[in-house]
């Protein structure tokens, strides 16, 4: 009888700390998790912000041909007018028809 309630005791001891173990390991899970959910939402908020940049660069790098009503005489007439040099303007464009037809 005393060899058993030896063992007993010592399996209830050996109970008691693995389920202090795992009341650890419990509250770590929780504590990860809140974390790792606090950090998604960081995550997705800077890849919206990413995906504007982007879109907003996009847009603001556009440049078409000018039309013929917006084409200045002078920069000097208007001041929203914006002249760019022939030269880069032909040198541009023949690169660009040099990659498209290659």
């Amino acid at each position: 009888m005393a060899i058993e309630s030896t063992k007993v005791s010592k399996l209830e001891e050996e109970n008691s700390k693995l389920k202090e173990e795992l009341e650890k390991y419990k509250s770590s899970f929780v504590q990860m998790k809140s974390n790792m959910m606090a950090h998604e939402q960081i995550r997705k908020i800077q890849q919206q912000q990413i995906l504007s940049l982007k879109g907003n660069m996009r847009v603001f790098c556009r440049v078409k041909p000018l039309e013929q009503h917006e084409i200045c005489l002078s920069p000097f007439d208007d001041p929203s007018c914006v002249r760019f040099p022939q030269k880069m303007l032909t040198d541009s464009h023949k690169q660009a028809s040099k990659v498209h037809h290659q």
